[in-house]
């Protein structure tokens, strides 16, 4: 399973955006505030993917913000919201207001989004919002990640992955070693990575 690609910009369409991953172009969607972020045809990119494997179809959703893709794999597990709606719901709204919206059952929110009536929206807030309070990835904001550590945590968590643990593992015990330890590069990072794990698994 792909869980990040890195390669450089070849183009960018309405919704989405190809990469040229060593000679393999990518078609991925994205949201429109990732977009807006891309510069020029050619620049490079690295970013966090999301795929989804069908009968008929393989789609590939793609993320600058990993807390953004945690959230839009909530947000698909419910019944009636699809791919591309999920991907509609992060293009409108910031993580914080799709978490406010969840603790304080802001349906308003969610039904300004095409394709989501009142009971849709209210679907989403009973399944996720005990999600928001349990769950560490939505507390995550006080382990905030700089842009200067950004590439050290996205390698870091695509490594725990790689050996098999699920995504919201990954993303909270990369948080807590690279904002623990900040002048420590990747090979000195992973075994602290692991010895966490280890414990949490007991």
């Amino acid at each position: 399973m792909i869980v990040k690609l890195k390669g450089n910009i070849e183009n960018i369409n309405f919704d989405s955006v190809d990469l040229d991953v060593n000679g393999v172009v990518f078609k991925i969607l994205i949201t429109l505030k990732d977009k807006k972020k891309l510069k020029n045809i050619g620049d490079s990119l690295i970013i966090n993917i999301f795929e989804m494997i069908r009968e008929d179809s393989r789609l590939l959703f793609g993320f600058l913000d990993l807390k953004e893709k945690l959230i839009f794999e909530d947000l698909i597990k419910v019944q009636g919201v699809g791919g591309k709606m999920a991907l509609n719901v992060i293009s409108e709204l910031q993580c914080e207001e799709i978490i406010n919206s969840l603790r304080n059952e802001i349906l308003s929110n969610f039904t300004k989004i095409s394709g989501i009536g009142k009971k849709l929206a209210q679907r989403i807030i009973n399944e996720l919002r005990d999600k928001v309070t349990n769950e560490k990835v939505f507390k995550s904001s006080t382990f905030f990640i700089s842009e200067e550590n950004k590439n050290v945590f996205d390698d870091l968590y695509s490594c725990i992955i790689n050996l098999g643990y699920q995504s919201k593992v990954a993303e909270e015990v990369s948080r807590e070693i690279v904002v623990g330890n900040k002048n420590k590069d990747l090979e000195d990072l992973i075994p602290l990575a692991l010895k966490t794990l280890k414990i949490q698994s007991k």
